[in-house]
């Protein structure tokens, strides 16, 4: 989450207003969508770096049980994609880079708490706040990867994959629109 939403939301945004690296880039036969995907593609390698190299530190040292902890890499690619994707539709709608702070303070760090993070949320929340945390983006990817260390699959994880991707791609549609806009003007 962190690894791809620091990526698309600081160096996009620089690149985009004060460098202007993407004008450039745009002499060259590329086109907008090319520059999203690039963006959204390096986003999701960084996350699967910093997700590959908690999941080494943590099999160093026991943690996983494997090999049904190996299905969490598959989630980290998932994760960066989402992140990805929320991130750089941020990124386009700003108008100044002030801004930022509210989208790691009021939106990322609140979603610690809603994610099955830190405590069972079935423990904790009413029935009322689950929906809440269901709504938000952090607690798919969480599920999905304690999931894996766990070795227990349920139904509930193919509402997961579908809303990390599903959320992602209506995400996607929005930043190509987006950069379209930005980019072509």
């Amino acid at each position: 989450m962190n690894g791809a939403s620091f990526e698309v939301t600081y160096n996009i945004y620089v690149r985009l207003t004060f460098e202007k690296t993407y004008d450039a880039m745009l002499t060259t036969p590329i086109e907008p969508d090319d520059v999203l995907c690039g963006e959204i593609l390096w986003a999701m390698t960084r996350a699967c770096v910093y997700g590959g190299c908690f999941f080494i530190v943590l099999s160093l040292f026991g943690l996983t049980p494997l090999p049904s902890s190996l299905w969490a890499l598959l989630v980290i690619p998932v994760t960066g994609l989402l992140f990805a994707t929320i991130g750089m539709v941020f990124s386009l709608k700003i108008p100044n880079i002030d801004l930022f702070s509210f989208y790691f303070t009021l939106f990322l760090t609140p979603l610690f708490l809603f994610s099955d993070v830190f405590f069972p949320l079935k423990e904790r929340l009413s029935p009322g706040w689950l929906w809440v945390a269901e709504a938000l983006p952090l607690l798919h990817p969480v599920r999905l990867a304690r999931a894996s260390f766990n070795g227990e699959f349920s139904i509930v994880l193919l509402w997961d994959v579908a809303y990390a991707l599903g959320v992602a791609f209506l995400l996607f549609i929005w930043a190509r629109q987006s950069v379209r806009r930005r980019l072509t003007n």
